[in-house]
């Protein structure tokens, strides 16, 4: 029998050929066929075909030890198989970027998921000392070509960090 509920035809499932793509503001849903991603351990939600994970912790020994001194980093599950995972994060707002051979860097708890294509590390940030006593020494870059996806608390602002210091 048929569920009858207007309400639920505007929820229907996002219909897209790219490897990473708003489900809603605060669900990403990643198309496998591209192949493997990576994503925060615990943040997937549902899947629909073959789709296997695999504990990947911190991204191995040198990974883990300098998150263990920093206190950055982000624990990954790695993705793989066929058909779409959903994932979110305690309805945080989702941001998807692609990079073209290029970098971005981001607090370690605001990463949700990255194409296999992109190589992650913990680098230091040259800020003053306010950035210093907030906690803010330390964040994950993010390298390559592929689709990163982060999470937000409101709306962001990008700011143009390439005509002066920007901290």
């Amino acid at each position: 029998m048929p569920i009858h509920c207007n309400e639920l035809t505007t929820f229907s499932e996002a219909e897209a050929t790219d490897q990473f793509v708003h489900q809603n503001k605060k669900l990403l849903k990643i198309n496998l066929a591209y192949g493997p991603v990576h994503a925060r351990t615990g943040s997937m939600v549902g899947y629909q075909g073959d789709a296997r994970f695999e504990n990947t912790g911190s991204g191995g020994m040198s990974k883990m030890f300098k998150k263990a001194v920093t206190g950055e980093g982000v624990d990954v599950m790695k993705i793989t198989g066929s058909g779409e995972v959903f994932i979110a994060d305690q309805a945080t707002d989702i941001i998807i970027m692609y990079l073209e051979n290029d970098m971005v860097s981001v607090n370690g708890k605001n990463v949700l998921a990255f194409s296999d294509s992109i190589e992650w590390d913990i680098h230091r940030v040259n800020a003053g000392r306010a950035s210093a006593m907030a906690g803010g020494l330390f964040n994950v870059s993010l390298r390559g070509t592929g689709y990163v996806a982060v999470t937000t608390k409101g709306d962001p602002v990008a700011l143009d960090v390439s005509g002066a210091p920007t901290y």
